[in-house]
């Protein structure tokens, strides 16, 4: 099999494939579930963003393949929190970083909750280098829909 710089030619599709779903599924449903979600004060839309974020998550972590451990897990971690309607990484180069769409009243102790979380499957894993602040960028979603 050919090689195209340093990836086969099997992988520039898949992750064309992924940039393509990535753009014109994810981005523009999200977009869609954004107006949804603001219209209804909340009521629609949720699961429509909450199931393409989902989806961006599952192709970066299969399909990019440019995420490390703990930002695989994060988002995955987040969304087990009844308080977390969604959550995914984001970035690239050292893995990235993560972010959760969390109740602005419930973001202190989602927070908390996450961060121990974190902290536990760091020390099983590998030593923490970072604080689960500067990986997580928790965004308060009441602020968006008032």
């Amino acid at each position: 099999m050919g090689k195209e710089g340093n990836y086969a030619a099997g992988a520039l599709v898949e992750r064309f494939s992924q940039f393509y779903d990535e753009s014109e599924v994810c981005v523009a449903g999200m977009a869609d579930a954004f107006a949804a979600m603001a219209a209804s004060g909340g009521v629609e839309g949720s699961e429509a963003l909450a199931s393409l974020t989902a989806m961006s998550h599952r192709m970066t972590v299969q399909e990019l393949h440019n995420t490390v451990e703990v930002t695989e897990w994060l988002p995955w971690q987040a969304t087990q929190h009844a308080e977390c309607l969604c959550a995914s990484a984001f970035g690239a180069g050292f893995g990235g970083s993560c972010w959760a769409l969390v109740k602005a009243a419930e973001a202190d102790a989602f927070l908390a909750s996450i961060e121990a979380k974190y902290k536990a499957f760091c020390q099983m894993r590998f030593m923490a280098r970072h604080t689960v602040s500067e990986l997580f960028f928790i965004v308060a979603y009441d602020l968006i829909l008032h």
